[in-house]
C-alpha cells in the first residue's frame, strides 16, 4: 500500500471519528432549535391536556359520590364543594392551555419566542403546575370514598387515626405530585434556556443534539416511574 492510499484511509478514518462532532451551520442550528422548542412546548401542552382529562373524570366520579351519599348532608355539601372546585381548576387549566406560547408566535425571531416561552413557564405556568398537583389529592379523596361505600355501604365510624391517615394522604399526594411537577417543569425550562444559549453558539453539533434528546427520554422515563410509584402509594393509603 503506497503512502497516498495510506493517507487517504487515515483521513477517511478520522472523518468517521469526527462524524456528528462538527459544528452545525447557522441555518441548521436555527432549524434544530425551532424543532427542539416545538417538542418541549408539545410536552407542556400534553401535560395540561392529560390533567384536564383527569379532572373531567374526577368531576364525573364526584357526581357519582353526590348521588351515593345524597342522604349524608355533610358529605353531600363537601362533595358539592369539591366538585365545583374541580371544575374551576379544569377551567383554569383550559385557559392556561390557550395561553401556552407556541414557537413562531413572536414573528420570525427565535430568540424572542424562546424568551417569551421561558417567562411564561417561570410565572404563569407555575399556577397550572400546582393546579395539576391537586389532581393527586382528588384521586385519593375519591378513591377513599368509593372504597368506603363499596366495603361498608357508607362511612364507618372514624377515629383519630383514620382522620390522620386521610388528611396525611391528601397532603402527601399533593406534595409528591407537586415536587414531581416542579422537577419536570424545571428540566424543560433549562432545555429552553440551553436553546436560547445555542442561538449564538457556533459549537452546536449533531452529537450534542442527540445527547440532549436521550437525556430528555431518560427524564420522561424517570417521571413515569415517579407517577407509578405515586399511584401505588395512593392505593396503599386508600386500602388501609
Amino acid at each position: 500500500m503506497n503512502e497516498t492510499n495510506l493517507e487517504r484511509y487515515r483521513a477517511a478514518w478520522q472523518g468517521g471519528q469526527n462524524f456528528g462532532k462538527r459544528p452545525l451551520d447557522p441555518e441548521a442550528i436555527e432549524a434544530v432549535l425551532r424543532k427542539e422548542s416545538k417538542n418541549i412546548t408539545q410536552q407542556f401542552r400534553i401535560g395540561l391536556l392529560m390533567d384536564m382529562v383527569l379532572k373531567s373524570l374526577s368531576a364525573a366520579a364526584l357526581a357519582g359520590l353526590l348521588y351515593l351519599f345524597r342522604d349524608n348532608t355533610i358529605l353531600a355539601w363537601l362533595n358539592g364543594i369539591v366538585l365545583a372546585f374541580t371544575l374551576f381548576l379544569a377551567y383554569t387549566q383550559w385557559k392556561t392551555l390557550q395561553d401556552v406560547p407556541r414557537p413562531g408566535i413572536a414573528g420570525d425571531s427565535l430568540r424572542d419566542c424562546l424568551e417569551l416561552m421561558i417567562r411564561f413557564y417561570r410565572s404563569r405556568y407555575i399556577r397550572a403546575l400546582y393546579a395539576a398537583a391537586v389532581s393527586a389529592s382528588l384521586v385519593f379523596y375519591i378513591g377513599m370514598l368509593y372504597y368506603s361505600w363499596f366495603k361498608y355501604g357508607g362511612i364507618r365510624q372514624l377515629d383519630g387515626t383514620d382522620y390522620a391517615v386521610f388528611i396525611g394522604g391528601l397532603l402527601l399526594a399533593f406534595v409528591f405530585n407537586a415536587v414531581a411537577q416542579r422537577w419536570q417543569t424545571a428540566f424543560h425550562v433549562r432545555e429552553l434556556e440551553f436553546c436560547l444559549q445555542d442561538i449564538d453558539s457556533d459549537a452546536l453539533t449533531e452529537q450534542r443534539v442527540r445527547e440532549r434528546r436521550f437525556k430528555r427520554m431518560k427524564q420522561i422515563l424517570a417521571w413515569l416511574v415517579c407517577a407509578v410509584l405515586g399511584v401505588l402509594l395512593l392505593a396503599y393509603f386508600i386500602a388501609r
